[in-house]
C-alpha cells in the first residue's frame, strides 16, 4: 500500500489506514516502535509486558507482569 509523507508541525509523518490501525487494535496516543532496516522501514505496536502476556497462552495467563519483570531484572543483573 502506498501512504505520502506529509508535514506534521515541525516534523514529517505518515499515516496510517483506518483498516491497519483497527487490525493492530492502535489507538490515538498509542506508541509504536519504529525500525530502520537496510531497504525498509518497520513499524509495529509497542506492547507492555502486561499486554504480551494477556496474549501469549498457556503460561502468560498465568504470569504477573511485575513478577516477570523483576525476574528478568534479576536475571540481567546477575550477568
Amino acid at each position: 500500500m502506498q501512504r505520502k509523507v506529509v508535514r506534521v508541525g515541525n516534523a514529517l509523518g505518515v499515516t496510517l489506514p483506518v483498516e491497519v490501525l483497527a487490525r493492530y487494535g492502535l489507538r490515538v496516543g498509542e506508541t509504536v516502535e519504529v525500525t530502520a532496516a537496510d531497504d525498509h522501514i518497520e513499524i509495529a505496536p509497542r506492547r507492555t509486558v502486561s499486554e504480551m502476556l494477556k496474549a501469549w497462552r498457556p503460561i502468560g495467563a498465568k504470569v504477573k507482569a511485575e513478577d516477570l519483570t523483576r525476574g528478568i531484572r534479576e536475571d540481567r543483573d546477575s550477568r
